[in-house]
């Protein structure tokens, strides 16, 4: 789930008032009905994915909009969202111009069935399961640079990139569990390694009972 916020306006300044009867006496049941079912107008002006950011949109747009005379008020609404799932396709699209420096990257020239990663048709090659060394080789390059990334400021702007940067991990384990989980036995010891040129991340693992040593 992610969030959002939206900054809205609200307007209670047509809220119900009581009928009178002819002898000057309000109809209190007929006002709690009306009250029962009034909702105020609400107005959004902004919406932002960062809680910090709608505190500090709420703070300089409360001047001018908080009215006691207009019945206005802002107010921040939080709302939860369903993600979009990080899949496969997505993967290659932000990977496949890597594999044009294999060296750099640590990376094969074939999937993880061991068939060659298809060139001439993008659409098969984005069907195709990265093998589990390549995957974790780019995962790796990933997530060094992201610790870089994360400590190169010194202000606010670095916990919302450490944010931002956390759940895009989050997206990628996701999917290396969706792809690779059935072949993974867990204590499963990792020997062998890759060279990240940031980090070194080791990767082999016993696939279907039998030790798989990725190259």
């Amino acid at each position: 789930m992610s969030e959002r916020y939206s900054i809205v306006l609200v307007d209670s300044s047509d809220w119900p008032v009581p009928d009178f009867n002819s002898r000057g006496q309000p109809d209190l049941l007929r006002w709690d009905d009306a009250v029962d079912a009034w909702e105020p107008e609400e107005t959004v002006i902004a919406t932002v994915y960062d809680e910090d950011d709608a505190e500090q949109i709420m703070a300089l747009l409360k001047p001018k909009y908080d009215s006691e005379e207009r019945a206005t008020e802002l107010e921040i609404h939080k709302h939860q969202q369903e993600e979009e799932s990080y899949t496969l396709q997505d993967w290659w699209k932000d990977n496949d111009e890597c594999f044009c420096d294999l060296d750099h990257y640590g990376l094969t020239e074939k999937d993880d069935s061991g068939n060659p990663y298809n060139w001439e048709d993008r659409d098969i090659l984005y069907q195709q399961k990265p093998s589990y060394h390549d995957f974790i080789s780019l995962l790796a390059h990933q997530a060094a640079g992201d610790v870089f990334d994360n400590n190169n400021c010194v202000d606010e702007a670095m916990a919302k990139k450490r944010r931002y940067n956390q759940q895009k991990m989050n997206n990628l384990w996701k999917l290396h569990d969706s792809l690779y989980d059935a072949d993974l036995e867990f204590g499963d010891c990792f020997v062998g390694g890759i060279d990240t040129g940031f980090v070194y991340a080791s990767v082999s693992i016993k696939v279907h009972g039998a030790e798989r040593k990725d190259k």
